[in-house]
Parts: structure tokens; C-alpha cells; sequence
């Protein structure tokens, strides 16, 4: 969905609004920033001394602006307190499972979706957090060709055969380097991976299993 700067601003302020929309606004105020901050900064040494000053006015309101937004952490948060932040009274349920925790996601027509937080240990590299739901079971290769072309059109998780005690199994996944899960980025991915877990589940099996 495209945004004008006042389509923007006010879908971002009108809680309302829904998440999905809500979170598009608010990447789209950021790639606008961007794009004008850029501008800014390629005509900062122009030659007419007037577009100049005004560059450098432009610019210094814009660092005025950013000095009262704090930088999100970036580290500190443990697995669990990630995962107790997604904990919602009537709609998500956080429990223990095994080396990580399952979150039950309540969805419309009385639907549920398990959403799996782990951290997962790559070696020499960093832990990430994972985060994933399962969609179907076992894929046959017509499955799995058809997930690699859907993920051309997934903004935040990708499909992925994930193994499970039972075999493998078709999963939407997300994966955080840890200074980047915080709780808000987190329960953003989790309420995405749910909703959609939940349609791909019912495209592919026609069950409510997962």
C-alpha cells in the first residue's frame, strides 16, 4: 500500500487503524525520511550559497527532531522475557516447550495457531532467535516448489521445511540476530507468522492441527 506523508502520518496516530496497516505507515514515514534525508545531503555542498543554507536549515531541524527519539536496546532482553511480552490476556498464551516456549495465538472463527521462540545455535556464528509455526506437514516437492515461489511475496517470514519429532514439516519462520529482538519487534513478527501460518494451514490441509 503507497502513502502520501499525511496518509501516513495519520494511519500511524489512529490506533484504530489495525497493526498491519499501522506498521506499513510507519515503514513508509521511514523510507520518506530517508529518501529526503538523502536528498538533503547530496545538495549540502551546492554551489548557490542560498540552496546551501537552506540544505543546512533543513538538516538541522531534522537532527532537532531525531533528539528526542532514543535508539531501541540493543541487547538485554532474555528468551523468556521476549516471550512473557507476547503474552496477552484472551489472545495469546505463553508456555514452557522444552529448550524454548510455545505462544497459542486465539484467531478469528475460533481458530488457535502455536507460534514456536527458540534461539537457535549456528556454528561460529551468533545465537539467533528463532521464531516459527507450523503450516502442514511432511511437503511433497509440488509443495515446496510452490512455498519458494510464495516467498517472493513474504515482507517478514519465509517458508521453510523445519523438522519436528515427527518429521519435517512446512513452517513461516522468522529469525532475529539477538541485539535485534526486542519484545515490540518480536510480537510484531509473531502476530504476522500466526495470522498467516494460520491461512496457509488452512489453503494447504484444511485443518486447524498447528
Amino acid at each position: 500500500m503507497e502513502f502520501s506523508l499525511r496518509e501516513a502520518a495519520k494511519t500511524l496516530a489512529d490506533a484504530k487503524a489495525g497493526w498491519v496497516h499501522r506498521r506499513d505507515a510507519a515503514n513508509a514515514l521511514g523510507d520518506m525520511a530517508a529518501r529526503a534525508l538523502a536528498a538533503l545531503r547530496d545538495c549540502a555542498r551546492d554551489g548557490d550559497v542560498d540552496v546551501r543554507t537552506a540544505v543546512a536549515h533543513a538538516l538541522a531541524k531534522a537532527k532537532a527532531g531525531f533528539a528526542g527519539v532514543a535508539p531501541p536496546p540493543e541487547t538485554g532482553y532474555t528468551l523468556e522475557g521476549i516471550a512473557r511480552a507476547c503474552e496477552r490476556s484472551g489472545k495469546r498464551t505463553v508456555r514452557d516447550d522444552k529448550d524454548g516456549f510455545a505462544i497459542e495465538v486465539s484467531l478469528k472463527d475460533g481458530r488457535r495457531q502455536t507460534v514456536y521462540l527458540r534461539s537457535l545455535a549456528r556454528d561460529g556464528d551468533e545465537t539467533l532467535i528463532r521464531l516459527y509455526s507450523f503450516c502442514a506437514r511432511a511437503p511433497d516437492a509440488e509443495v515446496i516448489a510452490w512455498a519458494m515461489r510464495a516467498n517472493a511475496q513474504l515482507g517478514h517470514s519465509a517458508l521453510a521445511v523445519v523438522p519436528a519429532e515427527d518429521g519435517e514439516r512446512l513452517a513461516l519462520v522468522r529469525c532475529f540476530s539477538p541485539k535485534d529482538a526486542t519484545p515490540d519487534r518480536v510480537r510484531a513478527a509473531l502476530k504476522e507468522i500466526a495470522y498467516y501460518g494460520d491461512w496457509l494451514e488452512r489453503k494447504l490441509t484444511g485443518s486447524d492441527e498447528f
